[in-house]
């Protein structure tokens, strides 16, 4: 049995397979001693993360940050935890917001790993097909069945044009199976995203190219 799996069982808990936001992640008077030290770690977590997101040069970038430390008291925001395996998953958490598209970051949150100081915080670099990796990708849905990230950037309000991405994860990191782009709109073969659909037509060029991602901080940018 791992370590891992030892530290959430030494709660009296199985390592988690869903968490709901913001009941599953929030301080409570949880009564079982269990799931409130889960509750109140993952808390911890946000109030992190809360705090990190705050400097620079982040507090600049993202201009529609939640605000993470009001969901750990228990109110709902715009952020999500996708599992990955039993008490591994993704925070996603939005940075910035428009007309056609949100950009979110997403972070590695592992309640598995025993409970001493904070973990430094580990963020997903996601790729492109040229190698090239940024933090910021306009994330639409999750599927958890297997275990992919959809990301579709609108260009125009018909889906004319855009990019689309589709992401699966090796040990956390994120690694692009499927590229879709069409770089200018033309008003033919608009496509508006759904999880089982992809855009199709003359000018979207497709990719298989698989490109791996990496995994870095909020300062300190990682090389695939």
């Amino acid at each position: 049995m791992s370590l891992l799996l030892l530290s959430s069982l030494a709660y009296g808990q199985e390592p988690r397979r869903f968490i709901s936001m913001p009941d599953d992640c929030a301080f409570s008077a949880e009564s079982d001693e269990g799931k409130r030290r889960q509750h109140h770690r993952c808390a911890e977590f946000l109030v992190q993360l809360d705090s990190a997101l705050k400097q620079s040069p982040w507090s600049a970038r993202c201009g529609d940050l939640p605000d993470l430390s009001a969901a750990a008291l228990g109110e709902s925001v715009p952020a999500h935890f996708h599992a990955l395996e039993p008490g591994r998953f993704i925070a996603r958490v939005r940075c910035t917001s428009g007309a056609y598209n949100e950009e979110f970051l997403h972070f590695v949150w592992d309640e598995r790993t025993p409970a001493r100081e904070p973990a430094p915080l580990q963020l997903l670099y996601f790729p492109f097909v040229d190698g090239t990796v940024d933090p910021l990708v306009y994330s639409r849905d999750f599927d958890p069945s297997k275990k992919q990230l959809l990301s579709f950037r609108k260009v125009s309000g018909d889906g004319s044009a855009g990019l689309y991405r589709r992401f699966t994860f090796d040990d956390a990191v994120p690694v692009l199976r499927e590229s879709i782009e069409k770089k200018e709109s033309d008003h033919l073969d608009g496509w508006h995203f759904a999880r089982d659909s992809t855009p199709k037509g003359r000018h979207w060029s497709r990719s298989l190219k698989v490109v791996r991602g990496c995994i870095g901080g909020l300062t300190e940018p990682c090389t695939p």
